[in-house]
């Protein structure tokens, strides 16, 4: 599976609507997957300040992804494949 990046500008969105919206990618990203096409909503992080918003996903493609959005009726501007690095992947000093 390979980790993409959905970039999205929500401004004025309240941070209920924000959750609303990752829980609906979440929903959709299992009804895929429960048809076949697997993919995982992962996280989102929202900048209320400039109204960006960056979800993180994993699927086989990004058609998968665009498909999730679509299903959840969430705007978006790009999807690109990334790599996600948290500091417990990181190496030991």
């Amino acid at each position: 599976m390979i980790t993409y990046i959905v970039e999205r500008q929500l401004p004025g969105v309240a941070a209920g609507d924000v959750t609303a919206a990752a829980v609906r990618a979440r929903d959709a990203a299992d009804q895929l997957t429960r048809e076949g096409t697997p993919v995982r909503y992962i996280s989102s992080v929202y900048v209320p300040s400039d109204g960006s918003c960056h979800c993180l996903f994993e699927a086989s493609s990004e058609t998968a992804v665009r498909q999730v959005n679509e299903i959840a009726a969430i705007p978006l501007e790009r999807i690109a494949p990334a790599t996600q690095l948290t500091a417990s992947a990181l190496p030991a000093n």
